[in-house]
């Protein structure tokens, strides 16, 4: 917040997730700004539409096994006559050797990634999986943004009372950025995650053998956690002002009890962003919550992808699209749908950076 507070500082987010997770924890609105891959361009001569780019991945192990399955189903069928290139096989690839393939396979591995981006630039159509097929690749291993892996202090916020004194003690309103509180805001002193996070009833390690003496039992493939130790109280103006050096004669002034007065902006999520992202992966706890926030992602929010829910699925309309009927048709189609969105993302972002840079400027002389 203090950050914010600055007159030649200006921040924004890359991810809608990322500024609705801020908003939750500190109460201000953070602008978007697209990772646009503005240092790309499309390339003008393409591999034939039958040669498809299987784009690399390490993790999570479900996707090597889901690629070794799918690629033994093609070689069946219409299947077989598309010639899948794994990028897993090559030490590297340039983005210029990429760019010469018209399709690509994305198996991604966490909420917001770069390459998506990239690739969506290209002008490449994306095959990505479809919810809730797609959570088991992108939540898992969500560390990067305060989700499954992560230490539990990234996911740390001011509670609602904090917020507010915080805001006024650091002069936000005169920052230009939109304040308010979500809704989903923790109470002074409340516990998270809270408890019906905790005590969910169908929470893998409650079958009681993730741990066996003497024998290696692994049904708990996304971890084994103990949520009671991973309970931490949301902060408070004081818990902030305590901790900054040269602060703590102003606590007593600056925290006093109760609200700061002035309209507040009750809005943001609907789901707190990080109750169900403590301990392991859970469909059969967080389903709910996993289809919340992956509709703050690119796979659903990009246009023109292509998704597919199954290796079977995949094969289909990998099939159907590169050597179907009228498919150069369709895909053309698609991309000219692709590039549209791409060009307004591309805009949005110039200018956020465009006015960033004039108001800081102004602001150093």
């Amino acid at each position: 917040l203090a950050m914010l507070a600055r007159p030649n500082t200006l921040a924004s987010a890359s991810a809608r997730i990322t500024a609705e997770q801020v908003f939750w924890q500190v109460g201000v609105r953070l602008p978007l700004t697209h990772f646009a891959g503005v240092h790309i361009t499309p390339s003008s001569q393409r591999d034939v539409a039958s040669r498809v780019l299987l784009f690399r991945t390490k993790f999570p192990y479900l996707a090597n096994t889901f690629l070794q399955l799918f690629k033994l189903m093609m070689r069946r069928g219409e299947s077989a006559l598309l010639d899948l290139v794994d990028m897993n096989h090559f030490a590297s690839l340039t983005w210029a050797e990429i760019a010469n393939f018209q399709s690509v396979v994305l198996l991604p591995h966490n909420v917001h990634l770069l390459r998506t981006n990239d690739l969506y630039s290209m002008e490449l159509i994306m095959f990505v999986p479809s919810a809730p097929f797609l959570f088991q690749f992108i939540y898992p291993l969500s560390n990067l943004w305060g989700g499954h892996g992560a230490i539990k202090e990234l996911r740390l916020g001011l509670d609602r009372e904090g917020q507010r004194q915080l805001h006024h003690y650091y002069g936000l309103e005169k920052a230009g950025y939109r304040l308010g509180r979500a809704r989903t805001a923790p109470l002074p002193g409340e516990k998270l995650p809270r408890e019906r996070q905790r005590l969910c009833s169908h929470r893998m390690p409650a079958l009681g053998s993730c741990h066996m003496d003497g024998q290696t039992v692994d049904v708990c493939p996304f971890g084994s956690f103990d949520l009671d130790d991973e309970v931490q109280t949301a902060l408070s103006c004081r818990d902030v002002l305590e901790s900054e050096p040269g602060q703590q004669p102003l606590v007593q002034f600056s925290c006093a009890n109760g609200e700061v007065g002035g309209v507040v902006e009750e809005g943001g999520p609907a789901m707190d962003p990080f109750d169900a992202f403590y301990g392991e992966y859970n469909p059969w706890c967080n389903l709910e919550s996993y289809r919340f926030w992956y509709e703050h992602t690119d796979y659903a929010l990009l246009r023109g992808l292509q998704r597919f829910g199954s290796a079977a699925e995949l094969s289909l309309v990998l099939a159907d699209l590169l050597l179907g009927e009228a498919s150069a048709e369709r895909r053309h189609g698609i991309i000219a749908e692709m590039r549209a969105h791409q060009r307004a993302r591309v805009s949005e972002t110039i200018h956020w950076w465009t006015q960033a840079l004039l108001v800081t400027s102004n602001n150093r002389e």
